[in-house]
């Protein structure tokens, strides 16, 4: 049996190499990557039922530890191996923007996705850019603990002050709630845009991300608003 199933993943392999990911089935890119979990199982059959199980690929690698242990053949091990290829292609998404520059709104947005896509919680962050909207650096201010978003307009200003930044962009994500900012998000943009500009330093931007939506600050004319306002 083992040498039928090498003959078997042999194969998939070469399959792989000459004519890419595209030319294989959802079930079927599960079942090579179980190969490198499960060197002496039918992975075939796992794929198929965890394909049956979830619905999907996508949904596959959305779910829970917990879940995928549920189905016949996966242990907490190959569970863990499973679950951390989203966090791992997340990874790598914001590793490709991390040094890219915002051409656009578009840009930014997309940026923000990569980088909220990571946090079931609640999340701000703050980037920092140069002259020429190279990313310089970017900082997290939530505690995971407590899901608790915790930064004050001082920190980002001392960041910025820190990174020598030309100006700033905000995201944050409000995932159990809508992409709207409320009231304290208001006060605590007007707020941070008055400390930047002590520094001589731009709030280019304010983010808000929900599961499905997201809202812009800038786009909206909410930010323009708040920085006459001052």
């Amino acid at each position: 049996m083992k040498n039928v199933h090498q003959g078997h993943r042999a194969r998939m392999r070469q399959k792989y190499i000459e004519q890419g990911l595209k030319s294989f089935s959802d079930h079927e890119v599960l079942e090579m990557l179980l190969f490198q979990y499960l060197p002496y199982k039918n992975t075939n059959e796992i794929a198929h039922e965890l394909i049956n199980t979830f619905g999907s690929l996508s949904a596959v690698l959305d779910a829970d530890m917990e879940s995928l242990t549920r189905v016949k053949g996966i242990s907490t091990t190959t569970a863990t191996n499973i679950a951390i290829l989203k966090d791992v292609f997340l990874r790598y998404n914001l590793s490709k923007t991390e040094k890219e520059k915002f051409k656009s709104i578009t840009d930014v947005i997309k940026y923000g996705k990569n980088v909220l896509a990571q946090y079931p919680y609640e999340q701000f962050c703050a980037v920092f850019l140069s002259s020429d909207n190279t990313v310089l650096a970017k900082r997290e201010y939530c505690d995971k603990d407590v899901q608790k978003v915790l930064v004050n307009p001082k920190q980002i200003a001392q960041t910025a002050l820190n990174t020598n930044a030309v100006s700033v962009v905000i995201i944050h994500t409000h995932p159990m709630g809508v992409a709207k900012p409320s009231e304290d998000d208001v006060e605590f943009t007007k707020n941070l845009i008055q400390t930047l500009a002590v520094l001589e330093v731009n709030l280019s931007e304010h983010l808000i991300f929900s599961n499905s939506a997201f809202y812009s600050f800038k786009i909206s004319g909410l930010l323009e608003k708040l920085k006459q306002q001052i």
